[in-house]
């Protein structure tokens, strides 16, 4: 018998209770974590309803540290988490902890039968489960699309819901640089559902609470709450890393963070058109008025602009780059880590889909099975294709690799009317 390599290892784990002493460690890890970044929680009910009591905890995404804060809060760890499935590979001490907890590997927006049988055997054998819905971390600091097949768990499960959702979690981590802003974040956790009311509700009521109740907008929040955050650097810097057009010209890729002691700001090149954010994350016009509200609003809008490019048929994108995998023979630190696939090849977005060749080997990937080329912290895009996850590393500057991330997922809409329909329920195309 062959020797199994470390994916088969992973996705053949046998999904059992957590262990105790992970357990353990991931309850002190967590509350380290809330007691470092100032995270209050509050509870709309009392703890001890949930303790020892089945439940799927849900939890928003809109950092990078989300994790620890609603974890550290909930008052218990022994739960099956639902882990996407590169995270595994980040380290052999992270996947050591991962299976020590017995996480579920899941392909991110992709259909996972084995993930979905995993979790219903958690369920059956009386265990608990969390999960993440969104799947990836919030880019511009409110919600991500829901897949309504969610709830289709979520009522079939039949366990109670428990959901948690944060303020100032993205302010602290902003999704468009590393520096980690002093501020305050806050947690509630809220019983969503009963079993009892899962028994009554159809999968679109529980789809429209769902959605209800775990919506949030950060930079419309602090418009309120009034909360300052503030780090090494300006809470501007970084920002060109998700904002390329501009609002007054209408130019892509003109907008760059001008370093003024004083006087930091992201400005247009082209027509000059200048912003700043202030401790409050407040959005400062400092030339024309009367633009945008905040950097979310500047952001859908701007996923608005892409949706109207990718609708004609001779949209395209093109760049030079490789497409890789994870090496699953052994350990290597990144970027080591990577497989080759194809190297020193044509990267083609179009209609038609995904393109990687180098006149040599050739690759193409349907929109239908591609939701997203996610801009990572390591200055590439990632994606799920089918029964695996790939890396695609472009020559491009940083900056530019947000138009691919929001031109696949608008590609990806065009064939996905199920999901277009989703996304509109968070991103609001219409307005």
């Amino acid at each position: 018998m062959s020797k199994l390599d470390i994916k088969q290892k992973i996705l053949r784990n046998k999904i059992g209770r957590p262990r105790p002493f992970a357990c353990w460690g991931l309850r002190i890890w967590t509350r380290s974590q809330c007691r470092k970044n100032n995270v209050k929680f509050t509870y709309e009910f009392d703890k001890k309803a949930i303790k020892d009591k089945q439940i799927l905890f849900l939890s928003t995404h809109s950092s990078r540290a989300e994790f620890f804060y609603t974890v550290g809060g909930l008052g218990r760890t022994n739960l099956n988490f639902v882990v996407g499935y590169q995270n595994f590979f980040k380290n052999k001490i992270n996947n050591f902890g991962l299976r020590a907890v017995n996480a579920i590997p899941k392909y991110l927006f992709q259909p996972d039968l084995l993930c979905t049988r995993l979790m219903l055997q958690v369920v059956k054998r009386g265990g608990s489960l969390g999960l993440w819905p969104e799947g990836i971390q919030s880019i511009s600091g409110s919600t991500h699309p829901i897949n309504p097949a969610t709830c289709k768990f979520i009522k079939r499960a039949g366990i109670m819901v428990v959901l948690a959702k944060t303020q100032g979690a993205y302010l602290s981590h902003p999704r468009y640089c590393s520096d980690v802003k002093k501020g305050e974040i806050s947690v509630n956790y809220k019983i969503l559902f009963t079993p009892e009311q899962l028994q009554t509700l159809t999968e679109e009521e529980i789809y429209v609470q769902l959605l209800d109740n775990f919506k949030y907008d950060d930079f419309t929040a602090n418009k309120v709450n009034r909360v300052k955050f503030i780090g090494k650097q300006p809470n501007v810097v970084g920002l060109d890393h998700i904002l390329y057009i501009c609002p007054k010209c209408g130019k892509r890729h003109v907008l760059n963070v001008v370093m003024e002691k004083g006087n930091e700001r992201l400005e247009c090149e082209n027509c000059h058109y200048a912003v700043t954010l202030n401790e409050y994350y407040d959005l400062v016009e400092l030339t024309d008025k009367g633009y945008f509200a905040d950097v979310d609003k500047w952001f859908k809008w701007q996923r608005r602009q892409v949706r109207q490019l990718v609708a004609n048929p001779d949209f395209q994108l093109q760049c030079k780059g490789g497409l890789y995998t994870l090496r699953t023979d052994c350990w290597k630190k990144p970027p080591q880590n990577r497989k080759p696939i194809i190297e020193n090849a044509d990267v083609l977005l179009a209609k038609s889909g995904l393109t990687v060749s180098n006149g040599k080997d050739e690759m193409t990937f349907a929109w239908d099975n591609l939701y997203s080329l996610t801009v990572t912290r390591g200055n590439y895009l990632e994606f799920y294709y089918k029964d695996d996850y790939y890396i695609l590393d472009v020559d491009i500057p940083q900056t530019h690799l947000v138009e691919y991330m929001l031109s696949a997922e608008e590609l990806h809409n065009l064939n996905d009317p199920k999901w277009d329909d989703a996304s509109n329920d968070v991103y609001g195309y219409d307005e």
